[in-house]
């Protein structure tokens, strides 16, 4: 063999080399427009809701900026938990916060994730919240927040108190 025949057959072999990284790539492009464009393409009825998966600490200074900014955020007091819960609300709690011992009052149907709404809970010291938030995540849509430090943390802020 000569080597303008050599030459000739690597370049016929680079040639079909390359088209099959195109044609692989196009594919690869396809591919991804065709599953994004189904995902744009999915209703409001069709979206499966789900309930919250997780809940998240967070500092005074942060609840107090989600409690001035959200909408929609529900307050609840859970230090009744730890001891006497009038006794403890009575003597100050957060502005707007609702006594609550039992996370299962939030159940939320299906049909209810419209309005979904953002809790902000806290107990004496945080860890309770914690514990109640873990089982709040089973009964609700929307964002779960537990006030790292609770209420000793937010009086000792100097924050507003109901």
């Amino acid at each position: 063999m000569d080597d303008a025949q050599t030459t000739n057959k690597k370049e016929k072999k680079l040639m079909i080399l390359i088209s099959v990284v195109l044609v692989l790539i196009i594919a690869v492009i396809i591919v991804f427009f065709v599953l994004s464009n189904q995902e744009n393409n999915i209703d409001d009825n069709d979206k499966v809701i789900t309930y919250a998966d997780e809940f998240y600490n967070i500092s005074p200074d942060d609840a107090y900026q989600l409690m001035n900014l959200s909408e929609k955020i529900e307050v609840i007091d859970v230090r009744g938990l730890e001891g006497c819960s009038h006794c403890q609300f009575n003597n100050g709690h957060l502005p707007g916060a609702e006594l609550n011992q039992n996370p299962e009052s939030f159940y939320m149907e299906e049909g209810d994730y419209e309005n979904a709404t953002d809790f902000l809970v806290y107990s004496k010291d945080g860890s309770v919240g914690a514990e109640f938030c873990l089982e709040l995540v089973d009964y609700v849509y929307g964002s779960i927040y537990n006030l790292e430090g609770g209420w000793e943390a937010w009086a000792a802020k100097g924050y507003p108190m109901g």
